[in-house]
């Protein structure tokens, strides 16, 4: 994450940062980064492979353009003037000492500039830059793939996708793939048509609509029948999500003076959306490439993950033998498991939660499934089940028991657990209304357990009734219609008195499930963005009731 500068470390035409505000390089590394930072951001082009005059191009900047502008680099001094990128095939793509504003205004390079104007103009070579031009190499693109690019304009990745698919199609004849080239703003779309209409080509779609709502495209067998066979999945999928653009300081030193980490922060759940609408587009076995600023944090992203998530549970502080689990778990499965976390690589097996208090919610460094499946883990598991059935433990994932605990729930007050089931809050605000009442005397609080699900209802009476409490009530309602609860003076009385409020609300509202990956990671493959979006309304209309 880049840091804000204020205006009084830029000066026009060069970059004052002080490295104590920010820690983005290792130290030996700022000098040679900042020098960089205050280069101009060199040309780069394209030649098109499947251009009539491809050979004639490549000769042209090998034979000519190399050595008549060689002088001009010597004075800059730089080495080469131009010269291909060596990790692109084919010589195709090339690099230029000379940033886009000195090829326009040195009279020594118009016959250069020239040449470039004209050449891309005609569609024989396209203007991109070198970083833009790696996310489709590493796609892999097939002649008879369908590849979607979600956020295409100004669309030179797109040119480049649609010159790789005619590029590895049989001489002479045409490739059978196709690029769906999409763009939210209208006006883009309309610069995407012009950049690619260069290409000559009828196997490009471009269409206007936001990525993350995306539509599914069916097709039908003939003009007759109109029930849609198979819904369109692509083979590739290009995902350059919007950003804040602090990648292209070279290009655009003005972003120091303007840019906040909202600036990136604000775009993060935009960008999760549109790759995950990606992924629900992607054919098994498809190939998609998400390319945001900050690809090192993308890759900790995926790798956590791929990672299975790992168990945690909680020790119910009301229970009878509370003192005495801790104890097991503190010296003796913290330690006879060590030797099993070292062997999968993690510093501890077992740990409590920090923020948690009184050390009741424990962590464990391997998943469910390995506890369940690992004949070393044996006694541990066998351990947490024995615990569990009788109620002293209850097994929930740590993201779940941070909602109750912010509920500050005093002994004497009404709780509502909205959308309750499975149980585990539930569970939780239970523990802490008992667990704060005076010693030796009951709550005077409650707590009324609902879920719409009557099969869900009875999951939660079978997780609840662990408690042994009379403080809670299980009720099968809508959230959004949950009825008026009134109380009345006596059974003679029938004029109700109050109408029962809530001291304090949960309200964990139906969701897609997007942010259970990792213990469901099936979600990639039935997710799309109408999970969610559709669940939109119905979130607010019960967290308005």
């Amino acid at each position: 994450m880049l840091p804000s500068i204020p205006p009084s470390k830029i000066e026009p035409g060069r970059i004052s940062i002080s490295r104590s505000i920010t820690r983005i390089v290792k130290a030996e590394e700022w000098d040679s980064f900042i020098e960089i930072l205050r280069k101009p951001l060199p040309a780069a082009f394209r030649v098109n492979s499947n251009g009539q005059f491809c050979d004639e191009i490549l000769s042209m900047l090998e034979n000519d353009f190399v050595k008549s502008l060689q002088a001009e680099a010597v004075e800059s001094g730089e080495v080469e003037a131009i010269k291909p990128l060596p990790w692109y095939p084919n010589n195709l793509a090339w690099h230029s000492n000379f940033s886009r504003k000195e090829i326009r205004k040195n009279q020594t390079l118009e016959r250069f500039h020239e040449f470039l104007k004209l050449e891309t103009e005609v569609g024989n070579m396209t203007r991109q830059e070198a970083v833009s031009m790696v996310p489709p190499l590493f796609l892999d693109v097939h002649p008879d793939h369908f590849v979607l690019d979600m956020c295409a304009a100004p669309g030179s990745k797109t040119f480049q996708l649609l010159e790789i698919i005619h590029e590895s199609a049989e001489p002479g004849s045409l490739p059978n793939g196709m690029v769906v080239a999409n763009d939210v703003d209208y006006k883009r779309s309309n610069l995407l048509i012009h950049q690619t209409k260069r290409t000559c080509t009828t196997n490009l779609i471009v269409t206007n609509n936001e990525g993350q709502h995306f539509p599914n495209c069916n097709s039908i067998a003939s003009e007759k029948c109109h029930h849609p066979i198979d819904q369109l999945l692509f083979d590739r999928v290009l995902c350059d999500v919007p950003c804040s653009g602090d990648g292209t300081l070279r290009k655009a030193p003005d972003i120091w003076r303007r840019w906040n980490s909202g600036s990136g922060n604000g775009l993060h759940s935009l960008q999760v959306v549109i790759a995950m609408r990606g992924l629900s587009l992607l054919k098994v076995g498809g190939r998609m490439e998400q390319r945001i600023v900050k690809a090192e944090e993308w890759d900790s992203f995926i790798e956590i993950l791929r990672k299975p998530l790992p168990a945690a549970f909680r020790v119910n502080s009301n229970g009878q033998f509370c003192d005495e689990i801790l104890s097991m778990l503190e010296n003796d499965f913290v330690k006879s498991l060590q030797a099993e976390a070292v062997e999968s690589g993690e510093v501890e097996a077992i740990k409590p939660l920090p923020w948690y208090p009184n050390n009741l919610a424990w962590h464990s460094n391997f998943s469910r499934k390995e506890i369940r499946k690992n004949q070393t883990l044996e006694r541990f598991h066998e351990f947490l089940k024995l615990e569990t059935e009788v109620g002293n433990m209850t097994r929930q994932e740590a993201v779940s028991m941070v909602p109750p605990l912010f509920l500050d729930v005093h002994p004497d007050h009404f709780v509502l657990d909205m959308c309750a089931a499975p149980g585990s809050k539930t569970f939780q605000l239970l523990e802490i209304i008992h667990e704060s009442a005076e010693p030796g005397s009951l709550p005077n609080g409650m707590v009324v357990a609902n879920d719409v699900d009557y099969k869900r209802s009875n999951l939660l009476i079978h997780q609840t009734k662990r408690t042994c409490t009379t403080n809670l009530i299980v009720t099968n309602n809508e959230g959004q219609h949950f009825p008026n609860c009134n109380s009345i003076a006596s059974e003679k009385c029938h004029h109700p008195i109050d109408q029962l409020l809530f001291d304090r609300v949960l309200c964990d509202v139906p969701c897609s499930g997007d942010g259970t990956l990792r213990k469901a990671p099936d979600i990639w493959r039935r997710w799309n963005s109408g999970s969610g979006n559709g669940l939109h309304s119905l979130q607010v209309v019960i967290a308005m009731r």
